[in-house]
């Protein structure tokens, strides 16, 4: 591309695609020209996030922070990155920031699966249960069994799994 915008564009084309090394690539060409570009330090920070490559992620995230901060999406992210590295206490914060800015199902799962974590798994259940209200999902069922049997409940365990068998043999693939 010839631009910082087409950049951009793929970039995130490679990410809804999955192609996280084209993915920062190209958001490396917009950074290489517009070293503080919000767009593309999230996009990097993503790439990197899902090629495990977690403090670079943070790192991108924390320059994006620096522009935009307040961002709900951005402060789950920056969320998550630390607690991929193992610091709870510092991921905490963010998730829980990001969620009363803005709830939404993932960011609800987010911080359900910090909870899930740190062996608080009332409150992950808790959570779990208000993400599914708003996206049903068979992982996020799973979660509730796993949830469910921590309090050896085997019966609430069983009954979530097979509603996530349910939901995923009520699911066409194309496999």
């Amino acid at each position: 591309p010839q631009s910082e915008d087409l950049w951009l564009f793929l970039g995130e084309a490679c990410i809804h695609c999955g192609n996280w090394l084209d993915a920062k690539d190209a958001f490396t060409q917009v950074l290489d020209v517009l070293p503080k570009n919000y767009n593309a330090l999230v996009g990097i920070g993503t790439a990197y996030q899902n090629l495990e490559q977690y403090k670079r992620a943070l790192s991108n995230f924390l320059k994006a922070l620096e522009i935009i901060p307040n961002n709900p999406h951005l402060l789950i992210l920056i969320g998550i990155a630390y607690n991929n590295l193992g610091d709870h206490e510092k991921a905490f914060p963010f998730l829980e920031k990001g969620n009363k800015l803005k709830v939404s199902s993932s960011s609800l799962f987010n911080l359900a699966s910090y909870y899930l974590t740190q062996g608080m798994i009332e409150k992950a259940e808790e959570n779990l249960l208000k993400s599914y209200k708003l996206q049903p999902a068979d992982l996020k069922l799973i979660y509730l069994g796993d949830c469910r049997f921590s309090f050896k409940d085997i019966k609430g365990g069983e009954d979530y799994y097979k509603k996530a068998l349910k939901i995923t043999k009520n699911t066409k693939t194309d496999f």
